[in-house]
């Protein structure tokens, strides 16, 4: 189990790995009081069966609410997901598509799975109506990120189709390349120079960044 922390949050997620690895009523004690960081752990342990835990989607959904209630980034994620997977409870795509749009537009650390799975229930109209304008921005944002290849594809059909926005078929082309070669075959694309001028400076710089990851693969594999 793991925590993205700050430094202002450093010390505060320390009592909270130190009472989980000793002291387990302690680390109760914290998260019935309002500690995200414990609740979010106790969510964990519930949902992975972890450290003597038995496994019980029912109390991982509930600690993850009160924490997501918090403002804990993961735990908005998770409790959203549980509710669309319908685990430890009944399915709620609504309640789901509020605590994912809540996870994407968290202040400090928007969270690229609630953004890709925000995007889907737009683009298929599940929890709510469906809304391209929204759907077209939160995949640009997951495809640019390298998220998920599936948000290369959505995100190629909303401008091949024109959904959400102006009608773009050469950059539904490209997009399109790179999610067919999983992010792999772009040769063609080595010379910056053979960059198509459609294509932003953001996703110039995404662009370099997968040759750079594709080059490092390479170089494992000899």
């Amino acid at each position: 189990i793991e925590f993205d922390t700050n430094n202002n949050e450093n010390s505060e997620i320390d009592r909270v790995l130190h009472y989980a690895s000793t002291n387990k009523i302690k680390l109760r004690n914290m998260a019935e009081n309002g500690n995200n960081f414990a609740q979010r752990y106790l969510g964990d342990l519930y949902y992975y069966g972890d450290d003597g835990f038995r496994q019980s989607y029912k109390l991982a959904r509930l600690w993850y609410l009160k924490a997501a209630n918090n403002n804990e980034v993961e735990s908005i994620y998770m409790y959203a997901t549980l509710l669309r997977k319908g685990l430890g409870g009944s399915i709620d795509l609504i309640k789901a598509r509020y605590y994912y749009l809540k996870g994407a537009q968290h202040k400090e650390f928007p969270h690229m799975g609630c953004i890709y799975q925000l995007a889907k229930m737009c683009y298929y109209g599940h929890g709510g109506p469906i809304d391209y304008n929204k759907a077209r921005y939160y995949f640009k944002l997951a495809a640019v990120n390298g998220y998920d290849e599936e948000a290369l594809y959505y995100y190629s059909q909303c401008l091949d189709q024109g959904l959400g926005g102006h009608q773009n078929k050469e950059k539904a082309k490209f997009y399109q390349l790179l999610y067919q070669s999983g992010y792999g075959e772009l040769d063609q694309y080595d010379d910056q120079s053979n960059i198509p001028t459609y294509i932003t400076q953001e996703e110039k710089d995404r662009l370099q960044q997968l040759q750079d990851e594709k080059s490092k693969k390479t170089k494992k594999k000899r």
